[in-house]
């Protein structure tokens, strides 16, 4: 019988001996780890001690024989990419530009409206074409062939009709003038058949009498005469008045009764038309507003049509409040602008003269409102329409051009750093004064300054690139040289 202790042994591998493999790994790999480390860091030692042995020499320092200047290593500038330019004459005068849109001339704008309530009963008409309204559509209103009702954008004539109102008052008023007449003839007649009856036939108190009353029809006819004549009632629709108060007052003669003359169609279309008011065009122009319809009740508070000239329009542009000396400067006569249209190339530049300036500035841009006038003869200009102003400034004092790059604010002042030197790039300091400045450039003035080192002339050179570190650094070594020269100072004998 074969036992467990009979059989042959099985080989297993032994734990201990993978674990002393990964002791053996892991000790190798830091053991070159470490050499590693070791000989890098030995060659960095040893490049640091040459570099110590070596003199330093700064890439920036202050130049001690120019003031506000500093010298500048070539290979700086090579790395910040460091770039000047020179400075450009600027021969031709400093413009003011301003921007605005056109505006109605209010002297050439008439608001139309009616002297009286009333009822619209028809409005005017014009040709087809709509240009301009012929003589018989300006005096026959009504529907014709070849003609239509006046709309906004129709140009009208003086004295065109524009549209006619129904109104009580004008009918009232009208029918006062002819009993005044009828009054006045009937005493002028009476007065005459005293005066003829001979003396001692009728009491002279009688015809005194009857003189005063043909004087007070003569005041109270001339009273109604002025009163319609400032209503603007045309010349004759007051004789058509004047006739129809004779056909009354013959007809009071002749018979007591009504008579069957007042049914014939044209008394009715007299009576009908007794009423109404024309309303006319008071002067040339486009119209640009009509508000009613036939059929609505109007008073004289609506405006019923606006008329305007628009041969000449208004240019309202704003002026910066920096720009306000220099306009100001200029005597009046020489105040004048060119105008042009960005928005419509096709119209010319215009030229005007600038007639008020505003007195009152917008706190919030900084701005004051500038006016002036413009021709438009082919009306080719709207209103409302975007529009640049350009002035020109004679006499401006000369100045040189510089990027606007250039250019280092330090609050109220600023300044920009000149190349004195181009082989062994030095740079100054010097401070300017600006007269304008545009979206790409500044323009400055080459007035003489108070020192030699602060004048900028065309042909200068001026970084434009790097300014603003170039700047922190120069006024870091001035600081800490002016220090070191205190603190020198303090400490010798």
């Amino acid at each position: 019988m074969t036992t467990i202790m009979d059989e042959a042994p099985v080989t297993i591998p032994s734990r201990s001996r993978w674990r002393r493999w990964g002791i053996v790994a892991m000790i190798t790999t830091i053991g070159v780890g470490t050499t590693w480390l070791y000989w890098d860091h030995l060659d960095s030692f040893r490049v640091s001690q040459v570099e110590s042995a070596a003199p330093v020499v700064p890439v920036i320092s202050v130049a001690r024989d120019a003031p506000e200047a500093v010298d500048v290593d070539p290979d700086l500038i090579k790395r910040m990419h460091i770039e000047w330019t020179a400075a450009r004459p600027m021969t031709s005068a400093l413009p003011l530009r301003l921007s605005g849109q056109l505006m109605l001339d209010p002297s050439r704008l008439v608001h139309v409206q009616s002297r009286f309530t009333g009822e619209v009963i028809s409005v005017g008409y014009l040709s087809a074409a709509g240009a301009n309204a012929s003589a018989r559509a300006a005096t026959h209103p009504g529907p014709e062939a070849g003609t239509r009702e006046i709309q906004v954008g129709d140009r009208v004539i003086r004295g065109q009709l524009l549209a006619v109102i129904w109104s009580r008052e004008v009918g009232e008023k009208k029918s006062d003038l002819v009993d005044a007449l009828c009054n006045l003839w009937l005493h002028e007649s009476l007065l005459k058949k005293l005066k003829s009856a001979g003396e001692g036939t009728v009491a002279q108190r009688a015809i005194d009498e009857m003189q005063r009353l043909y004087e007070s029809d003569l005041i109270s006819v001339s009273r109604w005469r002025r009163t319609l004549r400032s209503w603007h009632i045309d010349e004759h629709e007051l004789v058509e008045i004047e006739e129809e108060a004779m056909r009354l007052h013959l007809k009071a003669q002749q018979s007591d009764g009504a008579s069957k003359a007042d049914e014939e169609p044209a008394n009715l279309k007299r009576d009908q038309r007794w009423a109404e008011m024309d309303i006319h065009a008071p002067r040339d122009g486009v119209l640009l507003e009509k508000n009613f319809t036939v059929g609505d009740i109007v008073d004289p508070t609506l405006d019923l049509f606006k008329i305007a000239d628009l041969s000449r329009l208004g240019v309202l542009a704003n002026l910066y409040e920096d720009d306000l000396p220099k306009l100001l400067g200029l005597p009046p006569e020489e105040r004048r602008w060119q105008i042009v249209f960005p928005n419509q190339p096709s119209c010319p530049e215009c030229s005007g003269r600038i007639e008020t300036i505003g007195h009152v500035i917008d706190p919030n841009q900084h701005t004051t409102i500038v006016t002036g006038w413009v021709e438009n003869p082919g009306e080719q200009l709207r209103v409302g329409q975007f529009a640049r102003a350009m002035v020109e400034m004679p006499g401006t004092p000369p100045a040189v051009s510089v990027p606007l790059s250039a250019l280092i604010d330090q609050g109220e002042d600023t300044c920009v750093l000149v190349v004195t030197e181009r082989d062994h790039p030095r740079l100054q300091r010097r401070w300017v004064t600006v007269l304008r400045r545009t979206p790409t450039e500044a323009w400055l003035s080459v007035a003489p300054q108070e020192s030699e080192g602060s004048r900028i002339a065309a042909g200068d050179l001026v970084v434009t690139s790097g300014t603003i570190e170039l700047h922190a650094k120069l006024v870091e070594l001035l600081a800490s040289d002016a220090f070191a020269a205190n603190a020198a100072k303090a400490t010798s004998p």
